[in-house]
């Protein structure tokens, strides 16, 4: 049962929130008590660090889940909306927002074990642009990421396929191109693709 669904519902009927609702949602900033106060002032460096680790855990867990569900509420860019419509033009079956292990990719066809991925020039670096040593911390995360899904999904068996924004832009039918031919080269001959 999604949360918009019951929250829907509640308004419908009338329900109202829990009744401290208000005074909760009112300790906000400077009138929240832990407002300005790290954990390590308050538990120690030890503590802390153990704090955070099981906190980043528990919300990169619930993260996935809410993508996984289609929960969180965002919009597939505009590269992922062109991939999906040529593929599902094409009629190939796929999956939106498919977990791996500890991530998701944009797209899977879990079937013949390929994941795809929509990067945008800018924050995946796109190394036909950016020279590795020109770009930013965040960018550097994020390739760094990049490598590690690459590397996990791999170790599953995965065959990864990345398509960056220009690519898309340029011939998102000869993405799907590429997408088609790999499901081709996994397929069974019998499988009529």
């Amino acid at each position: 049962m999604s949360r918009l669904w019951v929250i829907e519902l509640m308004q419908e009927h009338k329900i109202s929130k829990r009744p401290k609702f208000e005074y909760i949602s009112h300790l906000k900033g400077k009138n929240h008590s832990m407002y300005g106060k790290k954990w390590e002032t308050l538990l120690g460096n030890k503590e802390a660090k153990m704090r955070k680790e099981i906190y980043s855990k528990r919300f990169r867990e619930l993260i996935i889940k809410r993508l996984e569900n289609m929960e969180i509420p965002f919009r597939d860019t505009s590269i992922e909306r062109a991939i999906a419509w040529e593929l599902t033009k094409r009629k190939i079956k796929f999956v939106r927002q498919y977990r791996i292990d500890k991530f998701v990719c944009d797209f899977a066809i879990p079937e013949y074990k390929i994941a795809i991925e929509c990067d945008g020039d800018y924050w995946h670096a796109n190394p036909k642009i950016y020279k590795e040593n020109e770009i930013n911390d965040i960018q550097k995360i994020k390739v760094g990421v990049d490598k590690e899904k690459n590397t996990l999904f791999r170790e599953k068996g995965w065959i990864v396929l990345r398509f960056f924004e220009s690519e898309i832009k340029k011939s998102v039918s000869g993405c799907v191109d590429i997408i088609v031919e790999q499901v081709k080269k996994v397929a069974n001959p019998l499988d009529g693709i």
